[in-house]
């Protein structure tokens, strides 16, 4: 009485969602749906059922594709519906490609992904598909926008074969200076750090210059010494002597920076020379007689 259903699926093809009389099972090794056992009414069985599934196609395979159902009852067999044909053509591509310009850096991502340029700059989309390109300029950089099938800076949107450049502009450098103070006695020494700040772009060599000294006071260090803030900022040290005849007084001591291809900078730092400390001696003189102390 008991009978069971096969269906036969195209090789490579997989079957999901099976429903119907007998808990149909997919074996992937002979691409066979099985359910069963299934029995006749004259058993205390079912008049009729209705057996489906999902199926999924080979990406990689075209052509016509055969699927052929047997019902098994008795040791028999019986073609149920005959068979079903059904012609699977590869969905159309079009390729997309990405080209980067200009003195800057920076990644051009794809959704749906596939492009990652980066590394990956050229890739294959189903006919249909609309592409949205995103431009992401590294940290010493900015996005200039797009050329060939896109323009301007905003979203960029593709659906059918192109190529599209992202252009990445360098960040030019820029610094700051600042100078700490300095307080030398009359007769001493004393030294204070210029620091350079980088403030945009990558870092490159800075010169800083200490200017003009207040009488008395002299440089004993390199002038124009040389620094690069590739951490963000650096620092230079200049040391100073003032004689013991240095006019006291505090001074406003010019410094400049200056970096090829960047507009000169300057800052000021104060010098204050003291007066060497005196102290007040006293001589008196006695007795009925008479001299000179010195």
């Amino acid at each position: 009485c008991g009978g069971a259903v096969v269906e036969t699926l195209p090789a490579g093809w997989n079957a999901s969602s099976i429903t119907g009389a007998g808990s149909g099972v997919f074996n992937v090794a002979d691409n066979k749906i099985r359910w069963g056992p299934i029995d006749a009414p004259s058993c205390g069985g079912i008049a009729s059922s209705v057996l489906t599934y999902a199926t999924t196609p080979n990406a990689t395979q075209t052509g016509t594709k055969t699927f052929a159902g047997l019902l098994s009852a008795d040791g028999t067999s019986y073609d149920i519906g005959g068979s079903t044909t059904i012609n699977q053509v590869v969905i159309p591509t079009y390729t997309l490609s990405v080209a980067k310009a200009g003195t800057g850096s920076g990644t051009v991502t794809s959704n749906p992904a596939g492009i990652s340029c980066g590394s990956t700059c050229s890739a294959s989309f189903n006919q249909g598909t609309n592409v949205t390109l995103a431009a992401s300029a590294n940290a010493d950089s900015t996005f200039a926008g797009w050329s060939g099938a896109c323009s301007g800076t905003g979203t960029c949107i593709v659906s059918s074969a192109a190529s599209v450049t992202a252009a990445f502009n360098l960040i030019p450098f820029d610094y700051s200076l600042s100078a700490s103070g300095v307080t030398l006695q009359q007769g001493s020494t004393g030294s204070n750090t210029v620091t350079v700040t980088r403030t945009a772009g990558t870092a490159q060599p800075v010169t800083v210059s200490v200017g003009t000294l207040p009488a008395g006071v002299t440089l004993t260090s390199a002038n124009n010494q040389v620094c690069t803030p590739t951490a963000g900022s650096c620092s230079v040290s200049f040391s100073y002597s003032a004689s013991t005849s240095a006019t006291v007084g505090s001074t406003s001591v010019s410094v400049s920076g200056a970096s090829s291809g960047v507009a000169a900078k300057s800052t000021t730092f104060s010098l204050a020379v003291t007066a060497i400390p005196t102290y007040t001696l006293s001589v008196a003189k006695a007795g009925t007689g008479s001299g000179t102390v010195t």
